[in-house]
């Protein structure tokens, strides 16, 4: 079970453990958390241990989820009869990113639980139930949430900051020739002005017709 180290989550773990004393609850979480939890589920029932993982880290979930299958495998633990994904986070925007660079709400209550149950799914042994609880936090109002937290405030992307209109190529240049302009050995010059169109590539200012 995920997210049952307080809240909601932590009272739907005491309820399962009331309802079967058999039941042995593995509570995936925090270390930090799922240390002030234990105590309080043992006091309803010896079967609960705890696996370390940060939900919001595809590493760590796959090294917990094969933590659990070697438990089954050795006999550590009964077989394996549920999968509640009770944890989840809600922020007030989309900046903040996991561990692997994903918005954290959907890297915490999509990823992480999409995982798990792919992982664990083959060893539910039947009669089986998985849980998938969600929450209508985001709506953000008193309805939903009870005034415990603000409404989000999406924003879009900033759009892009228009690139600047290159100028032209070839631009007509305003200035003629009048000074003498080298020609080859053996020929005369006769300065002209610039043609009015002249080719793109033409590079000089200067343009002189040359005969010999």
């Amino acid at each position: 079970m995920t997210g049952a180290t307080r809240g909601i989550g932590l009272e739907a773990a005491k309820d399962l453990l009331r309802r079967s004393l058999e039941t042995h609850l593995v509570l995936l979480g925090r270390e930090s958390l799922a240390a002030r939890a234990l105590p309080v589920l043992r006091t309803g029932s010896p079967h609960v241990s705890a696996i370390g993982v940060d939900l919001a880290n595809k590493a760590g979930i796959r090294i917990a989820a094969a933590e659990i299958e070697d438990l089954l495998d050795a006999g550590e633990l009964p077989a394996l009869a549920g999968i509640v994904c009770n944890a989840g986070v809600h922020l007030s925007s989309a900046l903040r990113t996991s561990d692997d660079g994903y918005e954290l709400t959907f890297a915490v209550n999509v990823l992480a639980t999409h995982l798990l149950l792919r992982r664990l799914q083959p060893h539910l042994r039947a009669p089986a139930r998985i849980v998938v609880t969600v929450s209508d936090a985001h709506f953000g109002d008193l309805r939903h949430t009870g005034g415990t937290m603000p409404a989000p405030r999406w924003k879009g992307p900033a759009p892009a900051a228009s690139a600047p209109t290159p100028r032209a190529s070839s631009q007509r240049s305003t200035s003629s020739t009048n000074g003498p302009v080298a020609c080859p050995t053996g020929s005369t010059s006769s300065p002209t002005t610039r043609a009015s169109s002249p080719a793109p590539d033409w590079p000089r200012k200067r343009a002189a017709r040359c005969r010999s």
